[in-house]
């Protein structure tokens, strides 16, 4: 009997420690997967209308509005403006001033372009941003373009205002005013930056043209810039645009004063928008459509096709003005205060 009690105590410690192997427990956890909300995309139309609004001080600040809901782009203490808008997706993209300084918004998010004295026209050729504005240099502006913020400068040449850009292919237009000496003007285009000039107040010439912005548009190898010539009588304004450098007036009436400020190339249909009499006006293939009725002063600055609707945008007023757009004719007012539309941009969703 003395020799089996270790035994047994070998066989019970053997037993205890089976049995604490068996009793390790398993991690039963279980990882829940990683789910991915769904990315909401936007739908319907969204309508880009930009300009500035007047605060009670005074002063006139740049702002945009989308779907009739007013941003401001710039601090309301300094004097701002936009004067074009390109929006691509969901990015808008704006051009214009701020305190003397050229300015363009992504976003809502200022910068400063390299070298540019004045950024007035804008536009979108498939992933590549263009705009199209001046470089100062000592004592001259020169006519350039910014492609994607890198600049490209015509140093080689002056111009007193550029105020239109068109992109085809791999083609760049610019289009603007060359001044010269006594304060004439030339209405010019550049393709490439090679000038073109289309229609000069310089004595002599035979229809004098009146400078105002001049924008342009491009539809194959035609090239389409609008302006304004002085009547006979030398005391009204006629609206006019050309097309390869020829003019086609767009008001018979010549008693009293017209505009065309802006042109569009929508397919091989050619737009201009403006002003006659008190009519808000646009001219679709050289025919003149009255917006409005003619009892208040307004005036159509900018317009795009989307899905063969006419959107247009503009002031009402003359001295205390008020930003509004069309659609087919149909008339929004954005703000109830001194405020400006400049230009428009419609997005498909």
């Amino acid at each position: 009997m003395h020799f089996k009690k270790p035994l047994i105590f070998i066989i019970a410690f053997a037993a205890f420690t089976a049995c604490k192997k068996t009793d390790t427990k398993q991690d039963t956890t279980v990882t829940p997967p990683v789910i991915t909300p769904p990315i909401v995309k936007p739908t319907g139309t969204d309508i880009y209308v930009t300009g500035t609004i007047t605060t009670t001080k005074n002063i006139t600040v740049a702002a945009y509005w989308k779907n009739g809901v007013a941003h401001l782009l710039a601090d309301s203490t300094l004097y701002s403006f936009t004067n074009a808008i390109a929006v691509k997706d969901t990015d808008v993209y704006i051009v214009g001033m701020v305190d003397n300084v050229a300015t363009y918004w992504k976003n809502g998010i200022p910068s400063h372009l390299p070298n540019c004295t004045e950024a007035n026209a804008i536009t979108i050729s498939g992933q590549d941003v263009y705009i199209g504005g001046m470089s100062y240099d000592v004592s001259l502006y020169h006519p350039a373009y910014w492609k994607n913020g890198a600049a490209v400068i015509f140093t080689d040449q002056s111009c007193n205002m550029v105020s239109g850009i068109a992109v085809v292919g791999s083609d760049i237009y610019l289009s603007g005013n060359v001044g010269s000496s006594g304060g004439f003007q030339t209405a010019t285009y550049w393709k490439n930056k090679v000038p073109v000039s289309v229609a000069s107040n310089l004595p002599g010439s035979p229809v004098p043209y009146y400078p105002r912005n001049v924008t342009i548009g491009v539809a194959g190898t035609d090239v389409y810039i609008n302006g304004n010539v002085q009547n006979k009588a030398g005391d009204q304004v006629i609206a006019t645009y050309w097309k390869n450098g020829v003019s086609i007036p767009l008001m018979t009436d010549q008693t009293m004063s017209s505009e065309a400020n802006n042109i569009t190339v929508n397919g091989s249909d050619v737009y201009a928008t403006g002003y006659y009499d008190y009519f808000a006006m646009y001219w679709k293939n050289g025919i003149a459509n009255k917006i409005t009725d003619g009892t208040q002063q307004f005036t159509a600055t900018a317009l795009m096709v989307n899905n063969s609707i006419v959107y247009i945008s503009g002031t009402k007023g003359y001295s205390d003005t008020r930003a509004v757009y069309w659609k087919n004719n149909t008339l929004t007012q954005l703000s109830s205060k001194s405020s400006t539309a400049a230009g428009i941009a419609v997005v498909q969703h």
